[in-house]
């Protein structure tokens, strides 16, 4: 399957990712701020239909249409749902999440789903609509991400293109008016639908309008916009009402790498062996005349680490040492270790 690693920093404490925006690699050197156009939605923000959740059974109000599976969780399904059993709220964001199942979104600050229960919320579908308000002629990126599909779509405004595809499987199409190419969708079942176009839109008001479907497990929706092009490590704003304008935002430093100052004890380079690991090298700023301790650990708490070696001498301005894992019972076969070096006193 696929695979993917970062190492990211941020200033303070957040339980989950999703609280904050401000994780930047570390070794990133920001531009600068950011300054952009945000659209935004009318006064009278967003008009929010909800099922109620369990809706995707099998409904004698709304029956499908023949040959279709009942039970199948995509666009169509959620239509028919809400049309059975649809109930009317005005929010002036969209950021939803069924808090007794899985974490937040992208963007903090989720607010329950409109007809959220006590209990873990599935087969559910909510649609939105708003009048979106462009600023200034130009290119605007808007996008939705989601667990599970939905779509989003400008009236009468064909997409340019869709720049964000986390499944794969996004598209565009025809919207609620027939009108071609004027939506982008997700019509699947996944954990992230997160789907972002570029259209270009002159100066002025839209009608806007969104879907999304929900068939078992996490459930979050969001829908956000910016003008211009969505730059890295950049989330965008979030389409809420009264919001629309010039605004500035903060790009964040990454800790920047910087080679080890002479005599420094800075880890500069560790390296591993074998699958499963045999040995791991070490490599840091020592100084001459000196000797280090290596230790390691399974786990980083305090009265854990084991001492693999008390007398390593130093190499000079650069210390090297191999560490023999598969020698070692207390490290050998371990799903994790960590390492460190420290320098004794003479």
């Amino acid at each position: 399957g696929g695979f993917w690693f970062e190492l990211s920093v941020a200033k303070g404490f957040f339980e989950n990712d999703g609280d904050t925006n401000t994780w930047r690699p570390v070794g990133y050197n920001p531009p600068g701020a950011l300054g952009y156009e945000r659209p935004g939605i009318s006064d009278a923000g967003w008009t929010v239909i909800s099922t109620g959740p369990g809706r995707f059974e099998l409904d004698p109000l709304a029956p499908p249409p023949d040959g279709v599976d009942p039970g199948t969780f995509d666009i169509a399904g959620a239509e028919r749902a809400l049309l059975a059993d649809g109930t009317s709220s005005n929010w002036d964001v969209i950021n939803f999440n069924d808090p007794q199942s899985g974490g937040p979104g992208s963007v903090a600050g989720d607010s329950p789903w409109p007809r959220n229960t006590p209990a873990d919320d599935d087969r559910y579908a909510m649609s939105m609509s708003a009048q979106l308000i462009i600023p200034s002629a130009g290119d605007y990126y808007f996008g939705f991400q989601g667990d599970d599909g939905g779509y989003l779509e400008i009236e009468g405004q064909p997409w340019a293109e869709i720049v964000e595809n986390a499944t794969g499987a996004s598209v565009i199409t025809t919207g609620t008016g027939g009108v071609i190419e004027d939506r982008i969708e997700c019509n699947i079942g996944t954990g992230n639908s997160r789907t972002v176009g570029r259209i270009t839109l002159a100066a002025g008001t839209y009608t806007i309008r969104s879907l999304m479907f929900e068939g078992g497990g996490g459930s979050f929706y969001e829908l956000f916009a910016s003008k211009g092009p969505i730059g890295e490590f950049f989330q965008p704003p979030l389409l809420a009402k009264g919001a629309s304008g010039l605004i500035t935002s903060p790009d964040f430093s990454g800790f920047q790498l910087v080679g080890a100052a002479p005599g420094s004890l800075l880890m500069t380079n560790v390296t591993a062996t074998g699958n499963p690991v045999t040995s791991v090298g070490l490599t840091w700023g020592s100084e001459a005349g000196k000797t280090y301790t290596v230790q390691a650990t399974t786990a980083l708490t305090a009265g854990t680490w084991i001492d693999v070696d008390t007398n390593v001498p130093s190499g000079g301005s650069s210390t090297s040492y191999t560490v023999n894992v598969a020698g070692n019972p207390q490290l050998a076969g371990k799903a994790r270790l960590f390492f460190r070096a420290s320098e004794n006193e003479n």
